[in-house]
């Protein structure tokens, strides 16, 4: 989020709009006082520093909890329970038994069940 999203909201729309000044006729252009000019620099300024330090914000806060994400592509199905190998012991899956089992579609039924119950009228 802190990479893209001032990037895509601040910084973009001001270039664009300093491209369009730039490029339209005398008789086209907006009228733009010093202010707004003042105004959209600390505006493209305050979106590069967001985007520098919450990048460097997110990085550190993935390093200083390596142990509780896991390496990236690793398998982080835990609280998930559509299979027995993420979530044996959720409720629900009483049917896994082994950790190691992998049923990946057996609590369909459970799943359709409580469905059926939350949207049954009272």
């Amino acid at each position: 989020g802190a990479s893209f999203t001032p990037l895509s909201c601040w910084v973009m729309p001001i270039i664009m709009f300093v491209r369009y000044y730039m490029d339209a006729d005398d008789d086209e252009r907006p009228d733009v006082g010093i202010l707004e000019w003042i105004v959209m620099a600390a505006e493209m300024a305050l979106g590069l520093v967001l985007m520098v330090l919450g990048t460097k914000s997110s990085i550190q806060t993935i390093l200083s909890n390596w142990a509780k994400y896991g390496y990236p592509f690793e398998c982080h199905c835990q609280g998930l329970w559509s299979t027995c190998t993420c979530s044996p012991h959720h409720i629900g899956m009483e049917q896994c038994g082994s950790p190691a089992l992998e049923l990946p579609f057996a609590n369909a039924t459970i799943v359709n069940t409580t469905l059926a119950r939350l949207l049954s009228p009272m």
